[in-house]
């Protein structure tokens, strides 16, 4: 098992570098275990077996490869995990964009010598360097300045560069593989002259995209089930079915991807361990509204919108409209399944003590617990 580390960067870092251990001259530090999932895990899904297959055959390769996703899809962990199925280490992270200082790209990229500036005081060593015989991520693409991309593009092509201050006939040399990603537009980029078409070429010798998390809802229980692992393996945690359909409502617009699945589950057990020491399955009632924010266009300061949400406009398909309206029906029903199930807690599972809290008759608020197919606990009066 290889250990991911920190590299420490410069005062004005245009990259941050996370290396396996080992690296020398470098301030390491571990890095999160939960940072890792293997590539099986990561693109186990049916939903995502013609990107596996394309993943799969990207190993047996060495051309760069470029990932492509909104962010929070997960494209760092795609990276790190195809570097470890590859054997690619020691994997090099590079944060691209802190600096639009050519000598300080070059300096964190290729390194320096000792006194090829004021202050230069010793040699260091480059990120590409440090990634020598495994893999260099560039994340974000085209926070690159154009004029930084030369940089790039020739040592995508030879293989080698130069130090600043490095005055041999040959150049030195480097075995990396690389791994670009960008939630970017690469072709309106192009367009625009923000990134040289030749460097795209070279970066893209295997185009790899990953799907938003709102196109593979019926992935979500997996995911969750795999991010709930990855956190707390040793509880073996358990998402209800109400809570389920909460997070894989149509409504939902997840704009974080799995970034925002995972903060949302994140704080769902906590919040389940608060009530319950020994708590190990996720419920509705442990989702607040204000945890979905921008992830579902109703809840909370949004309510407004729902007098006019199922009105369908006169330019729209019937069709289109029905089916909006069924899925906004679909929410409010689990928002309301989620206040019941609080309000049953708050009340220990007495339902006519829940039912004065918000304000309905007992035998309403019975009613609507059989639907929903709720356990009331304690279902007194």
């Amino acid at each position: 098992m290889h250990a991911y580390t920190a590299l420490t960067a410069c005062a004005n870092p245009l990259l941050r570098a996370v290396a396996s251990a080992g690296a020398v001259g470098s301030d390491v530090g571990a890095s999160s275990p939960t940072s890792r999932v293997p590539l099986s895990e990561l693109l186990g899904s049916a939903s995502l077996a013609g990107l596996r297959r394309e993943a799969e055959a990207a190993l047996r390769g060495t051309a760069p490869i470029l990932i492509l996703g909104e962010s929070g899809s997960g494209k760092t962990l795609l990276a790190h995990a195809l570097a470890e199925a590859s054997d690619r280490r020691p994997v090099v992270r590079a944060m691209l964009g802190g600096s639009d200082d050519l000598n300080t790209m070059t300096s964190e990229l290729f390194g320096h010598e000792r006194g090829a500036f004021s202050g230069a005081t010793g040699r260091r060593i480059g990120l590409v360097e440090f990634a020598h015989r495994g893999t260099l991520v560039l994340d974000e693409l085209l926070n690159l300045p154009l004029h930084a991309q030369k940089l790039l593009l020739d040592f995508t092509q030879f293989g080698t560069y130069r130090p600043l201050g490095y005055e041999r006939a040959e150049p030195k040399r480097a075995d990396v593989r690389i791994v670009a990603a960008t939630n970017g537009d690469l072709r309106a980029a192009m367009s625009e002259g923000r990134l040289r078409e030749d460097l795209f070429h070279r970066l893209a010798g295997v185009v790899l995209e990953l799907p938003p998390l709102r196109c593979r809802r019926d992935d979500i229980p997996l995911l969750a089930a795999s991010t709930l692992r990855r956190v707390d393996p040793a509880r073996g945690w358990s998402l209800s079915s109400g809570l389920l359909r909460l997070l894989g409502s149509p409504s939902m617009a997840w704009p974080g991807n799995l970034r925002q699945l995972d903060h949302v589950l994140a704080r769902a057990r906590g919040r389940a361990l608060a009530q319950n020491a020994d708590a190990r399955t996720l419920l509705p009632e442990h989702v607040e509204p204000r945890d979905l924010d921008g992830a579902a266009p109703l809840g909370g300061a949004r309510a407004s919108s729902v007098a006019h949400a199922g009105d369908a406009s006169e330019d729209e398909p019937l069709e289109d409209s029905w089916r909006r309206l069924q899925a906004e029906r679909q929410q409010l029903e689990l928002r309301e399944e989620t206040m019941i199930r609080r309000a049953l807690a708050e009340a220990d599972g007495v339902v006519a003590r829940a039912a004065r809290q918000l304000g309905l008759a007992r035998t309403t608020l019975a009613s609507r617990v059989d639907q929903l197919g709720i356990r009331a606990g304690r279902a007194t009066v």
